[in-house]
């Protein structure tokens, strides 16, 4: 029987995903753990998403339904988070789901730590890959957690596939005084980082986090109206707004969180690469802002303080070709990178 039964609030953007929207809130409602209490904020949408906001309030008095005007998925998050009552805070993304257990065990294997964050599937059309963020159960300091904010250091280069696992702010029960630390920046700001940011400071004052090595979360990696790669022509200027907030916040600490911004700014032209080959000027108009990219005096300086020995073969080669400015291999690279991962997904 439960003996501790603190109230979880679980707070769930929503914004135009009525195709999957009813998958997401009735994970939440079935879950096996029963103190919850939903809030679902409508960011404005015109779609049939408010209405199923209200109607799923009607339904369950445990489900709230608040409407505003839309501003993004920073900004609904924090007006869930600001209508909450819960001890414990959850965030879920309203076109993901959560297995029916995944309350019940962190609530269970919270004690003695301020968060609880576990691992996740990625859902592809037909493939589903399990996605743990490390190999086992353990408890992780609240610094190494902010550091992981940051970027990757020393051997964690050898997996540049998991630079941002542990950035997100979905796959974590926090207390709710952690929860309270964060700092809410739009993603219109930070182009898709918020997370990161709001993490950084969240865990300004966790001791203790403990990792359950459970993929509870279900990301969905269809292209649904929500995740589908569209190209963002501020992307690099809002990534450099995001490299300045990451730079100050961090000016007090360790060497470790300045190695891990450099290399943070070094891995940056993977993602900006594949923004760049959707770019609708076309493939050369792509390669000639990634060639403005690699020129970047960040840029350049990252290149000459990263680390290539911790590289499999691959990447050495990839990041070898961002140092010297060859952008336009460098872009065919990145779309034979892009071609093997839609490939692999299928």
């Amino acid at each position: 029987m439960q003996s501790y039964n603190p109230l979880v609030s679980i707070i769930v953007p929503v914004y135009h995903v009525e195709k999957y929207f009813s998958q997401c809130v009735n994970s939440l409602l079935n879950q096996t753990y029963r103190n919850i209490e939903i809030i679902l904020v409508d960011d404005g949408g015109d779609d049939t998403c408010p209405s199923l906001c209200d109607s799923y309030a009607a339904q369950d008095d445990r489900v709230k339904s608040i409407h505003k005007k839309n501003e993004g998925q920073s900004f609904a998050r924090r007006t869930g988070f600001e209508a909450s009552q819960g001890e414990y805070i959850m965030y879920v993304d309203s076109d993901d789901w959560i297995d029916a257990e995944t309350i019940e065990y962190c609530v269970n294997n919270i004690d003695g730590a301020e968060v609880v964050c576990f691992g996740y599937k990625r859902i592809y059309n037909s493939r589903v890959f399990m996605t743990p963020l490390f190999a086992s159960d353990r408890d992780l300091s609240g610094q190494y957690i902010q550091r992981r904010m940051v970027g990757l250091v020393g051997n964690e280069l050898s997996h540049v596939e998991e630079a941002d696992r542990l950035v997100t702010m979905w796959g974590k029960l926090y207390s709710r005084k952690i929860a309270s630390k964060g700092v809410w920046i739009s993603e219109r700001e930070v182009c898709t980082s918020e997370d990161a940011l709001y993490n950084l400071f969240a865990f300004s004052e966790c001791d203790v986090v403990r990792y359950v090595n459970k993929c509870f979360y279900n990301y969905r990696k269809t292209d649904n109206g929500t995740t589908t790669r569209k190209y963002r022509p501020r992307m690099f200027e809002q990534w450099k707004l995001l490299f300045h907030y990451l730079d100050n916040y961090i000016k007090e600490c360790d060497e470790d969180f300045h190695i891990a911004l450099e290399n943070r700014i070094a891995l940056s032209p993977v993602s900006l690469g594949l923004n760049e080959i959707c770019n609708p000027e076309g493939f050369f108009a792509g390669v000639r802002k990634m060639k403005k990219i690699l020129q970047d005096d960040e840029i350049v300086h990252a290149y000459q303080k990263l680390e290539f020995q911790y590289f499999p073969i691959k990447w050495k080669v990839f990041f070898y070709m961002c140092k010297l400015k060859t952008a336009l291999p460098l872009m065919f690279m990145i779309i034979m990178i892009n071609k093997m991962r839609a490939l692999f997904s299928e």
